[in-house]
C-alpha cells in the first residue's frame, strides 16, 4: 500500500521505546506515503502510542516539508 516507505521514522521510535521496554526491539511499525498521506503504525499500547508520538512529532513535521519543498535550498532560493 506505501508508495514510498520511510525507514527512519520507526527506527527512531524503536530506539526511543527500547530505552524504556525490552520489547520495543519486536514492534514492526512502518511509516510511509500512500499518495500524500503520511501512514504510520504504532504499537497498541496507548501508553507506546503517546510516547513515540512525542518523539516522533518534531520530525514528521519535516518529513512534510521535503515531501512538499525543499527546505535544503530556502537559504539560495531567498538570496
Amino acid at each position: 500500500m506505501i508508495d514510498r516507505e520511510i525507514p527512519g521514522i520507526m527506527e527512531t521510535a524503536r530506539n526511543y521505546g527500547q530505552l524504556r521496554t525490552q520489547y520495543a526491539m519486536l514492534s514492526r511499525g512502518v511509516a510511509g506515503f500512500v499518495n500524500k498521506t503520511l501512514v504510520l503504525t504504532l504499537p497498541g499500547s496507548q501508553k507506546a502510542v503517546e510516547e513515540y508520538l512525542s518523539v516522533l512529532f518534531p520530525y514528521i513535521l519535516h518529513v512534510f516539508e521535503l515531501k512538499t519543498d525543499d527546505p535544503h535550498n530556502k537559504s539560495e532560493k531567498t538570496s
